[in-house]
């Protein structure tokens, strides 16, 4: 428990401090990148120094059960509209694990389910 807190300061400490430094040379809106639903990560803290929420999410029509959840999770970080930061319109390359391949109409149904569900833009990767 003492390291997940240490790693949780450390992480919130290390955005603001980035946040701080953009702010001074930029008026942009700022976010980071929620990366999954890290049970020991404290994204609310992380991400009290940003404009907006952001995440990476690869998903197709078969995996809405693993990232309906996370959308709703990023709706409620912030009094705004989220941004989807990265999706591919194509191999996922995640690897063995998680190398899936978004057919197009899957990939269009992902990103009007993330507006409807909150989300204000969605970026393609590849």
């Amino acid at each position: 428990m003492a390291v997940a807190r240490f790693q949780n300061q450390a992480w919130t400490s290390f955005i603001a401090d980035q946040a701080a430094i953009i702010r001074e040379h930029s008026s942009a809106p700022i976010s980071s990148n929620m990366t999954g639903l890290v049970g020991a990560m404290d994204w609310f803290a992380h991400f009290g120094s940003c404009d907006c929420v952001g995440a990476s999410m690869y998903a197709d029509r078969a995996h809405y059960a693993y990232n309906l959840p996370r959308m709703d999770r990023l709706r409620s970080e912030k009094n705004r509209p989220f941004w989807l930061l990265e999706t591919a319109p194509n191999w996922s390359a995640g690897g063995r694990t998680w190398n899936i391949h978004m057919d197009a109409d899957g990939v269009r149904l992902f990103s009007w389910l993330s507006t409807l569900m909150g989300g204000e833009m969605v970026l393609y990767w590849q």
